[in-house]
């Protein structure tokens, strides 16, 4: 425990702050370099600049990939669409804003979900058309995503979506809060094409 604390201190005496991995890293690095501080600041200094920038990367990254490739998934088919699902990326409780002012509390259930399928009966598929993730904090990050959406007939319509979703300390990604929005509520950036 004194060699974890003792690498702690000479860890934010260089300015730096650190996850407990970094923290368990240092306190091995102590153990095998013994008393040669001035080699375990250098290589704690080369590890940190390496890995501080990755590790906000990996969580927007995730965010991305869980929003594009698990939710979105859901919605490419009329086959996907399966309203029992779709609960499970949303906080129980989240707070939907309205566009024209105001929050209510969204309603989050398997019957809420198939209605708002129901609504749209024409609805082949939809798909990702742009995607903007800006992170807020490491585990907090902003969506706006614009849908290309394709009826059976053929015919064509975007929507756009804003969302805040969390990672919960089990790991996983939850819409807490929905943003009404529309395309041109958006900057001009966000709507060009994904690729």
């Amino acid at each position: 425990m004194f060699i974890i604390l003792q690498a702690q201190r000479h860890l934010f005496r260089c300015g730096f702050a650190f996850t407990t991995r970094l923290r368990v890293l240092a306190a091995l690095c102590v153990l095998v370099l013994g008393g040669h501080q001035m080699k375990l600041g250098i290589l704690l200094i080369a590890i940190a600049s390496a890995l501080s920038p990755n590790v906000a990367a990996t969580s927007l990254e995730q965010a991305t990939d869980w929003y594009r490739n698990d939710y979105g998934a859901q919605w490419l088919s009329r086959n996907n669409f399966q309203a029992e699902a779709i609960p499970k990326y949303y906080r129980h409780g989240f707070t939907v804003h309205l566009r024209e002012g105001g929050i209510v509390e969204g309603e989050n259930s398997a019957s809420y979900w198939q209605s708002f399928i129901d609504s749209f009966p024409n609805l082949k598929g939809s798909s990702i058309e742009a995607l903007k993730v800006s992170e807020l904090s490491q585990y907090t990050v902003l969506i706006f995503a614009k849908w290309k959406n394709t009826n059976f007939d053929g015919s064509v319509f975007m929507t756009c979506d804003g969302y805040i979703a969390a990672k919960s300390s089990e790991g996983e990604w939850k819409f807490t809060n929905y943003l009404v929005v529309e395309c041109g509520d958006l900057k001009s950036e966000w709507l060009e094409s994904d690729t």
